[in-house]
């Protein structure tokens, strides 16, 4: 009987453990796709400034429905086609933009600013609650909430 006890006790303790861990690793999969987000757009504004095949670059995000939603550095003021492409990871998804919807982020040639703020979300598709925020303003700061 106290070998059953200890058994179900050390099942117990093991599937609360597992939770706490698989949850640790949900949170640092957003924290991560949010931070290669961020870089991508540093390398768009780091491009844009150095004059980089003389023009401005940028990231547009895509929440595409009939594909994975994924995020592609462009050149130029406006998207045309994509240099690279990344793929959102399957735990992850946009909240901004909405479903079926487009963000491009340009940054202008030199000067690596934007012509208004623009702000892109995303959530665990697991938890809808758990968000991060990548903020890029005007002036072309970029920040990770």
């Amino acid at each position: 009987m106290l070998e059953l006890i200890i058994s179900v006790s050390l099942l117990f303790i093991i599937g609360v453990a597992s939770v706490f861990i698989l949850q640790n690793q949900l949170h640092g999969t957003l924290e991560t796709d949010a931070e290669v987000m961020a870089s991508r757009l540093i390398e768009a504004q780091t491009r844009a400034i150095a004059g980089v095949s003389n023009t401005g670059w940028g990231v547009r995000f895509h929440n595409a429905t009939a594909t994975t939603p994924y995020y592609a550095l462009f050149s130029g003021s406006s998207f045309a086609t994509s240099t690279l492409t990344y793929y959102l990871s399957g735990l992850v998804e946009f909240q901004s933009p909405g479903a079926g919807n487009i963000t491009d982020v340009a940054f202008s040639k030199l000067s690596g600013t934007l012509s208004a703020s623009t702000t892109i979300i995303i959530r665990l598709k697991t938890d809808s609650a758990k968000t991060k925020t990548i903020t890029v303003t005007d002036k072309g700061k970029i920040s990770v909430e």
